[in-house]
């Protein structure tokens, strides 16, 4: 929930950024995060200062299905450049399922690879900043990973998972054909009961609804939406 900056450079830079993190804290979706979250502790944060990895491909890994609950599948999304157009939802990602080994048996397979259009990218500028760019057409259909490179996504996430305990929701990047791992944290929503699955997609936004539903098949269908329309 709490804010994130990249491609900091300089001390007066990072000491700006670093308050801004500390603002953060009382954002108006982090207030209603803790809210809703039932949170009345005075709000309190650490600031981690990590190396950049200048991605040239990341993504983020769900080590069990977050969507459904299936813990023997487990999910990769990956894009061009920096992972922030992945986590925050401005391209459709390629996402790689996995089928997991039951316990202590053989590796992870890969059953499916399904390539996303891939429009635009965040990289490092000339200047050290970063820069919004399109993504050169060739590229913006070719597979973010190949099998091996994916293979090897999916079983380090296998390790951090069993390092940690329990399923793991992973952020990851590559940089001159070397795997980082930036974040790894608890996948948080695998409490609520599944249910039948009446239509999956991406996700437009985190979060639950209820109301009208109403399929919109162009941007003007917007303006019929009222109230309570979902």
């Amino acid at each position: 929930m709490n804010a994130t900056f990249t491609n900091v450079e300089g001390d007066a830079d990072l000491l700006a950024r670093l308050v801004d993190c500390w603002a953060s804290l009382f954002g108006p979706r982090v207030i209603a995060y803790r809210k809703a979250q039932g949170f009345t502790d005075e709000p309190a944060i650490a600031v981690v200062v990590q190396r950049m990895i200048r991605s040239d491909r990341s993504g983020v890994m769900f080590t069990v299905d977050p969507a459904t609950g299936r813990r023997d599948r487990m999910l990769v999304e990956g894009a061009w450049g920096l992972g922030e157009v992945v986590v925050g939802g401005q391209v459709e990602p390629d996402t790689y399922t996995f089928e997991r080994p039951a316990e202590g048996e053989g590796l992870v397979r890969l059953l499916d690879a399904r390539i996303g259009t891939k429009r635009e990218r965040i990289v490092r500028g000339p200047d050290g900043k970063e820069i919004r760019e399109d993504v050169p057409p060739a590229l913006r259909g070719a597979r973010v990973l190949d099998d091996a490179t994916a293979l090897a996504v999916a079983e380090l996430g296998l390790r951090i998972e069993k390092h940690y305990g329990s399923p793991q929701d992973i952020e990851w990047a590559v940089e001159d054909g070397v795997l980082h791992i930036v974040q790894s944290r608890p996948i948080t929503t695998l409490g609520d009961e599944p249910g039948k699955v009446l239509v999956s997609g991406l996700g437009a936004s985190p979060g639950k609804a209820s109301g009208t539903v109403r399929v919109l098949r162009s941007i003007a269908d917007g303006s019929a939406l009222r109230d309570g329309d979902v």
